[in-house]
């Protein structure tokens, strides 16, 4: 079709002063169920929009098909190799075109608004969301996709998204279910994931964690950012560092180095001053005097640092999984508690609160149990998509954007972060070949990269006949499938004069197989650790 299809419902976006023209927003009176575009936001009406165009002469221009909002075409986004998800269009399409007189100018973020009554005759599930559906050819194969983006309401019967639509594009919109999976994401060259850049930190207390997995490197590698001024980031040598309100200086570096190209998990946590961060639940190091980060108007991105679509650099380079930002400081108890396991709501009397997936909330074992969910403003546990997004699990449902504006999507891993440990095979603890994906984890209740210290706080799970060896085991949380743990001394006979071993449980037992406590050996559980009351063994 040519551009004289989408000739209905014609609207623009400009700046021209020779004609005394400033439109930052605009929507056609011809119709109620039609798109609002504006520049930066959208308003109550255009004086409001204090958004400025970078020269005169940038103008957007768009118009519709006039089809109908309703229709059965369908799409797969790829975004792991064998896995897409999918989506289904309205058969209205736009043509919008980017104009613009000075060569190098650019009209940027736009917002994109429709009445969510438009879409009364195409209606979906729970586990659907409606979606921006952004392409650069008006067929829309799947070749043609660009970004598949969820909207989200304004409160005032709209939905909307933003978008930077650069030159000649077509955009419809569109349904799409949820797609799930234990996943994590891949990071190579090239590769980001961008959100939004509302998510700024709390002045008092935050803490920020990932699960992070990187191969040595001679470059800076970034996991996580707001701008190059607020960054979590790997160095050169492997160390954590943390820029705060500077570019060149880190504020923060870590002793430990993350060289053994393993999964470890990081926590950085800012309390009134004080900032700490613990690399495997162990405290790294803690600095005083400390001034919060400023905050900024950067979206935020994940893989690398996302100054905008034309400078985008310093990618991880390696995986990285479970990634949370709280509005609040979490206690060495709490980073560990929450460590090897996924989090979901907790439903107390109307109100949502914090528990893990493999320890219970309603307990005393849950020690994250009295932290709102509400303090949890970026969550991506990375098993749950829609269209070319990553869904955010928090009340704010922020999106995360796979290599926002490029067509190639496949950024996509499977989880192989302990979350929890799981045992394979029968065999002796300290053995790795019992253990899943034992060749990019720690071994649970090993010695950390301090060279020191054992942690003593990893959640387990067993479905094998497995022996203690020759040392104690302490474990926040153990989970027994018709299983057998052994705690025995294995240099002498196993029989009721062995001096034993020791199984320390510090929150959390759901026993449905066997423990053998052979000789002297004990099961210790500490104050508050509980045993599932549901246990069969």
């Amino acid at each position: 079709q040519s551009g004289s299809a989408y000739n209905y419902h014609v609207a623009g976006i400009g700046r021209d002063s020779l004609s005394d023209l400033n439109q930052k927003q605009s929507k056609t009176i011809n119709t109620t169920n039609e798109v609002t575009i504006g520049l930066g936001g959208i308003y109550d009406k255009n004086s409001d929009n204090t958004n400025e165009f970078e020269n005169d002469g940038d103008f957007l221009v768009w118009g519709s098909n006039n089809a109908v909002y309703t229709g059965t075409s369908t799409n797969t986004v790829t975004i792991a190799t064998g896995i897409t998800t999918t989506l289904t269009r309205v058969d209205r399409k736009w043509r919008i075109e980017e104009k613009t007189e000075v060569g190098s100018s650019d009209v940027r973020d736009v917002y994109v608004s429709i009445p969510e009554a438009a879409f009364s005759g195409f209606t979906k599930t729970a586990d659907e969301e409606y979606v921006l559906i952004v392409a650069d050819a008006e067929t829309f194969l799947d070749a043609d996709i660009i970004d598949v983006l969820p909207l989200k309401s304004d409160g005032a019967g709209n939905l909307k998204t933003w978008y930077d639509f650069d030159g000649l594009k077509f955009f419809t919109f569109g349904k799409a279910p949820k797609l799930t999976g234990d996943r994590a994401i891949d990071i190579t060259n090239g590769d980001y994931l961008v959100g939004e850049s509302a998510l700024n930190l709390n002045i008092n207390e935050f803490t920020i964690s990932a699960w992070v997995k990187i191969a040595p490197g001679s470059t800076t590698r970034t996991v996580m950012s707001k701008g190059d001024k607020l960054q979590i980031r790997i160095n050169a040598q492997e160390e954590v560092e943390v820029m705060v309100d500077d570019t060149v200086t880190p504020r923060f570096t870590s002793d430990m180095q993350l060289s053994d190209s393993k999964w470890h998990h990081i926590a950085f946590v800012y309390s009134s001053g004080t900032v700490y961060l613990y690399i495997d639940g162990i405290l790294d190091k803690s600095e005083q005097d400390v001034l919060p980060p400023t905050p900024n108007f950067n979206k935020y991105a994940v893989g690398s640092l996302y100054i905008d679509k034309d400078n985008i650099s310093n990618p991880l380079l390696g995986e990285v999984d479970e990634i949370y930002v709280w509005d609040q400081e979490l206690s060495a108890e709490q980073v560990r508690f929450l460590m090897n396991q996924e989090i979901e709501r907790l439903d107390v009397s109307g109100t949502d609160y914090v528990q893990g997936k493999v320890i219970p909330g309603n307990s005393i074992a849950n020690v994250a149990g009295t932290i709102p969910w509400s303090n949890l403003k970026a969550y991506y546990d990375f098993n749950s998509f829609y269209g070319s997004t990553v869904e955010g699990l928090t009340d704010d449902r922020n999106f995360l954007r796979l290599r926002y504006l490029d067509k190639d999507k496949t950024l996509i891993s499977t989880q192989t972060a302990p979350l929890p440990y799981v045992t394979t095979a029968n065999g002796v603890w300290n053995t790795a070949g019992i253990w899943a994906n034992n060749t990019v984890q720690l071994l649970p209740n090993s010695v950390g990269l301090d060279g020191t210290t054992v942690i003593g706080w990893n959640i387990v799970e067993i479905d094998h006949e497995i022996s203690s060896g020759d040392n104690d085991i302490s474990l926040n949380g153990l989970i027994s499938n018709n299983a057998k743990l052994i705690i025995a001394d294995p240099n002498e006979t196993l029989d009721e004069d062995n001096s034993g071993q020791s199984l320390t449980i510090r929150n959390y037992i759901e026993l449905d197989g066997v423990i053998d406590l052979v000789g002297e050996s004990q099961l210790i559980q500490t104050e508050d650790s509980i045993i599932d009351a549901d246990s069969g063994g």
